[in-house]
């Protein structure tokens, strides 16, 4: 009996320094610019940072968010707690922990107002030239479906070049589509509108850096925060707000 003593003494202060973990703690994690999810230039930090505060605060944690380009981000990211915004192939590919998925990646089409184009299938797309992103990871189905693809700088060049019919369609979230008419093409807002249906929906989130007590008790109570901001209307009301897709 005497040897287990200093083993249960052991456990006992393990338990309650997983216990005492988030009260006053501040979890860092770190995002590319990817709005409105994350970006260092909205006030708010976005749709994504919005939630993980509000889900980690009745905990009493603070959440410090350090943006830098995805490439660094691919290299860094084992220097901080967790990272945002992600899809769930890049879990394993990084190899990170208690994956989360906060809101809904909706992938489709933008045309042009004055063009009715059927998105409905691959087939009826057709040979229709289509702005993609270069390097973007699109699924696997898109890339091989034998569209023909235009692949550009980035998703801002795609509408402009969609606004003077240099394209038929841009391939791109819905959210973020949405948010550059807003905030950057508001000159063309009626000209480009997103074309139902989607072809793909994919979750968004956030996961932990490393496995462990402590963060297994950290992604514990980030669950249970998520948990109540979805029962009590509040991650729906984040979603409006920011016109991002929830589940």
């Amino acid at each position: 009996m005497k040897r287990l003593y200093p083993i249960c003494v052991a456990m006992a202060l393990q338990l309650m320094t997983v216990l005492a973990w988030g009260q006053g703690a501040t979890l860092r994690f770190v995002a590319t610019e990817y709005p409105p999810y994350t970006s260092a230039h909205m006030s708010s930090g976005g749709a994504m940072v919005i939630a993980l505060r509000e889900a980690l605060e009745p905990a009493g944690y603070k959440v410090e968010v350090s943006y830098q380009p995805w490439s660094r981000v691919n290299v860094e990211f084992r220097k901080f707690d967790g990272v945002l915004v992600l899809w769930p192939p890049e879990i394993d590919t990084m190899g990170l922990h208690h994956f989360m998925p906060v809101f809904r990646s909706r992938l489709g089409f933008f045309g042009r107002a004055d063009t009715a184009i059927d998105v409905s299938s691959w087939r009826a797309i057709g040979q229709r030239k289509i702005g993609t992103g270069r390097g973007y990871g699109y699924p696997a189905e898109f890339l091989g479906a034998g569209l023909n693809l235009h692949p550009h700088t980035d998703d801002l060049v795609n509408l402009r070049m969609l606004s003077r019919s240099r394209l038929d369609l841009v391939a791109l979230e819905r959210a973020v589509g949405m948010h550059l008419l807003r905030t950057q093409l508001a000159n063309t807002k009626t000209q480009i509108h997103w074309l139902e249906p989607s072809f793909a929906e994919i979750p968004l989130g956030w996961a932990m850096t490393a496995p462990g007590p402590a963060a297994d008790a950290h992604a514990q109570r980030l669950r249970t925060g998520l948990e109540a901001l979805q029962k009590s209307g509040r991650l729906a009301a984040i979603a409006r707000q920011f016109d991002v897709d929830s589940w």
